[in-house]
This record gives C-alpha cells, sequence and structure tokens, in this order.
C-alpha cells in the first residue's frame, strides 16, 4: 500500500507503477486512471490519519493507532491526529500498530503527566527522530491543589509558583501565601478567601472603614480611599453651571458659570469666578458637554452654542426660529471627545439675535460637563 513517503519532491523522480499513484512517462493510457484512483487513496488515507478521527486503544499508559497508511518505520516528522480513548497516568508511550512503542513527551522533552491526555480529547502527535519519541503539541495540562509559599527557601519557590499559575483558571482548592506576582488573566472559579474570612466579609469591613478613612488619616474627603473617590479616580469627572439667569444675550457671550455640581478629582481645574471655564493642567482627553436653556427666542431669530477650545471652536450647535410664535424656549446641547495640552481651556458661549434670549438658572438648564478620558 502506497504512502506519500514513498514520493520524492523532485517531480521527474517520481517515475514508478500505476499503482504507486504515479505518472510515468509515456504511461499506457489503460493505467492512468489506475494511478489517478491510488493517488488518491493515498490522499484520502493520510487525511484520515491527521483528521483526528482515529480512536486510540491501549491502555491508560500504553496508547496504540490504526492508521488508514501502511507505515512501515518510523521517520522524522511523522505525524497523527488521534482521539484519545483513556486519560493518561503519567509517563506514557504510543505506537502505530505495526510498530513499537515510542515514549511521548512534552515540547520540552519531559515526560508526560497525570492528565496530560483525557479521554475524548483529540491529539496532536510529531515523531522527533533525534531522541526516538512521540512530542505531543497540545498536552491538556494539569494543575493539582498545592501551597505556594513565598520566597524560594521552600520547595516550591516563588518563581515557580508563577510559572505553575500562568494558566487560564484555577479550580479545586488553592492556598497562596506570601507575595506573588501572577501574569496574563487568571480566573478564580468558586469562594475566594482572605485569611480566615471570606471576600465578601472581608470587603463589608473594609468599605465602612474606607467611608470613614478622611476622618481616621486626617485627609481630605475627596482623597479618601472610598468605593466612590476609586471609581472617579478612573474616570475624573466634574460639572460646573450658572446658578442665576444671564441675558439678554443679543451678540456672542461667554456663559458665565458660577457654580459647581460636582469635582470627583480631576486633573484639570474649574473657574467658577473669574474665567468661567475648565484648563487643563496636563495633557489629557475629555469628554465635554455643553449645556444651555433659554427662553425669548422669538420668530426668526437664532440662537447658537459653541464649544471653544483656547478661543477656537470645537463644537456649534445652531437652532432657528421659524414657528412664527415670539419668545420661545429651547435648548441646545454639544458634546465632543477633545484632546487638551496643559494649559488649554474650555468654554462655553451662546449667540442670539437683536430680539435676545435669556440663560435660565440652575443645574438643570445649563452646564459644561467634563469626563477625563486618560
Amino acid at each position: 500500500m502506497t504512502t506519500y513517503r514513498d514520493w520524492s519532491v523532485t517531480a521527474s523522480a517520481n517515475t514508478g507503477a500505476a499503482s504507486a499513484g504515479l505518472f510515468k512517462e509515456n504511461m499506457a493510457y489503460s493505467e492512468v486512471n489506475n494511478a489517478a484512483r491510488e493517488f488518491q487513496a493515498v490522499l484520502a488515507r493520510d487525511r484520515k490519519d491527521k483528521n483526528g478521527s482515529i480512536v486510540a486503544s491501549g491502555s491508560t499508559s500504553s496508547y496504540v493507532l490504526s492508521l488508514s497508511s501502511d507505515i512501515g518505520s518510523y521517520i522524522d516528522g511523522d505525524y497523527v491526529r488521534f482521539k484519545a480513548n483513556v486519560k493518561n497516568a503519567g509517563a506514557t508511550t504510543l505506537r502505530f500498530a505495526s510498530l513499537s512503542d515510542r515514549p511521548v513527551v512534552k515540547t520540552d522533552l519531559s515526560a508526560l503527566e497525570d492528565g496530560d491526555i483525557r479521554a475524548g480529547g483529540i491529539y496532536e502527535a510529531f515523531y522527533n527522530s533525534a531522541s526516538a519519541n512521540f512530542q505531543l503539541l497540545n498536552p491538556t495540562g494539569a494543575l493539582a491543589p498545592r501551597t505556594i509559599a513565598q520566597g524560594g527557601t521552600s520547595a516550591t519557590s516563588a518563581t515557580q509558583a508563577r510559572a505553575q499559575l500562568h494558566v487560564p483558571s484555577l479550580a479545586g482548592s488553592q492556598t497562596i501565601s506570601g507575595v506573588n506576582t501572577f501574569s496574563g488573566t487568571l480566573n478564580l472559579k468558586g469562594g475566594v478567601r482572605v485569611g480566615n474570612a471570606s471576600l465578601s466579609a472581608f470587603v463589608s469591613t473594609v468599605l465602612p472603614f474606607a467611608s470613614n478613612a478622611e476622618t481616621l488619616a486626617g485627609t481630605a474627603s475627596d482623597k479618601a480611599v472610598t468605593p466612590v473617590n476609586l471609581l472617579y479616580r478612573m474616570n475624573p469627572a466634574g460639572t460646573i453651571y450658572r446658578n442665576a439667569t444671564q441675558g439678554p444675550i443679543t451678540v456672542e457671550a461667554q456663559i458665565e458659570f458660577n457654580a459647581t455640581d460636582f469635582n470627583a478629582l480631576l486633573r484639570g481645574a474649574f473657574d467658577v469666578s473669574t474665567n468661567f471655564r475648565y484648563t487643563a493642567t496636563a495633557a489629557c482627553r475629555v469628554l465635554a458637554i455643553a449645556h444651555v436653556y433659554f427662553t425669548d427666542l422669538d420668530s426668526g431669530d437664532e440662537a447658537t452654542l459653541t464649544l471653544k477650545r483656547s478661543g477656537t471652536a470645537v463644537g456649534i450647535a445652531t437652532l432657528r426660529n421659524d414657528s412664527g410664535t415670539n419668545g420661545l424656549s429651547r435648548s441646545l446641547t454639544v458634546s465632543r471627545i477633545i484632546s487638551l495640552t496643559a494649559g488649554q481651556y474650555l468654554e462655553a458661549f451662546l449667540t442670539a439675535d437683536t430680539d435676545g434670549v435669556t440663560i435660565s438658572a440652575g443645574v438643570a438648564y445649563n452646564s459644561l460637563q467634563i469626563l477625563e478620558l486618560n
């Protein structure tokens, strides 16, 4: 029975018989279909040996594969994909049905561990003639429950611990003591305990303590380690507004935001007394939302809200009263993601026609909101 291993990578050297799936020079036309059929059969046998449909037989430490191809000896690069019939138990061998056993190792040439092969799993093995073994390319792997101690003075060093835990998931009972660094994504299944307390019980004692941190530490409330402040530390935000009416506005006028609704650890600074603006104290990207509600927009008049970065417009919204009715109340909003350098500032301006409009008072009617994105 021919295999692809019987063929040469040099085209002119493939001059054998049609029964070997070869098409020799000036072959008889009556042999063409025999050669083609054997060629197809070689490809089909090879595909079956590598598509994972072969189910291994044998025991937990010795797997046997009955291949479709007729393999008379192992050669470097032999590759198979098979379905395991049972879980392995430690060191393992593999053989093609007519040949002798060969050790199965991992790609680092270490012996398999218990559970590296699982029943029903599809596995790939590659024969290495230099070491006369099969290298298992995709061992399942198993992490037995273990205690990991700090430093290198115990049987399991911190370096070894980090290597052992560099896996997608930890199942079962795990105890981690000392200071360890984990890389990648660590998924913990089941309950998590801190000392002798569950994580939820631990958190329930920490959060009330954190809410009183400024009293205990003698610090400002916005610097306390509280859940709210931690949230805003990730994305600092703030809002300023005007607490009195402003107008009538008949030409472009800066909206004079003179009050702060909230300021959660912004790196930039609000000015609500002189310049009525937000100024970046470091380079950052912000989401800026300017909003204004005004009254007395007469028929045929327009009102325009402009968001400016250091005097240059970066967002504009315009509204025209075409209703035929005077004295309408309307609102405008401009929102933009804006990059700022240190010292650049954001302001909001309202422009109206000659009859003028009046900005309503209160944070519900006018505001400049800033969310720092980085």
